[in-house]
């Protein structure tokens, strides 16, 4: 009576799993899939990221500024670099003593006037909200820790350094997706321009 209530042995080909390689064509197809399933994600989190910036766009909008007007200092200096070489080239004495009064006023106008606030407007316009998302995101995650479960610390991963190296991760992480990016780029296509 006992043999009879055993449960049957399981032949040992079913007890040994094997994978089953992917085709070329069902790899890219998974891969593809992944790719789209990331770029959602992304998408989804830069949404939620300018979102919580909303309060702050008028910074944002004088940081565009600042960085319009940053991007293109370097051009107008360009010119007046180009003028002070050209000065250079000629014999006349006093063609040069006339030019180089001049050029070296608008070089110093350019600097003075134009650099300084321009930089300064991009970066405080940037600046400030990314810090203020940055404070935002902390205080978020911060929260969510202090309403976690006790045993979650108890992990060896969860630990106090890592939760506050995670912290400080996820909010640098953030600020680098905000406007700092936006007012880098705009200076840099302005300047190309």
């Amino acid at each position: 009576a006992p043999a009879a209530l055993a449960a049957p042995a399981a032949p040992a080909a079913a007890a040994a799993v094997t994978a089953v390689p992917l085709s070329e064509k069902e790899q890219k197809a998974l891969q593809a899939k992944e790719d789209k399933e990331m770029a959602k994600r992304a998408a989804s989190v830069k949404a939620k990221i300018w979102e919580k910036q909303k309060p702050d766009i008028l910074y944002t909008v004088a940081g565009l500024f600042g960085a319009i007007a940053n991007g293109l200092v370097f051009p107008v200096m360009a010119v007046t670099f180009a003028g002070m070489l050209f000065m250079m080239l000629n014999r006349s004495g006093e063609f040069m003593r006339k030019q180089s009064g001049v050029l070296a006023a608008m070089y110093g106008l350019i600097a003075g006037l134009l650099c300084i606030p321009s930089a300064a407007l991009q970066f405080y316009g940037f600046g400030k909200p990314g810090e203020r998302l940055t404070t935002k995101i902390r205080m978020m995650v911060f929260e969510k820790i202090l309403r976690t479960e006790i045993g979650f610390f108890d992990m060896p991963e969860n630990g106090a350094g890592a939760v506050t190296t995670r912290i400080g991760k996820a909010a640098s992480n953030v600020k680098a997706l905000s406007g700092e990016a936006l007012g880098r780029n705009t200076s840099m296509l302005c300047m190309m321009a």
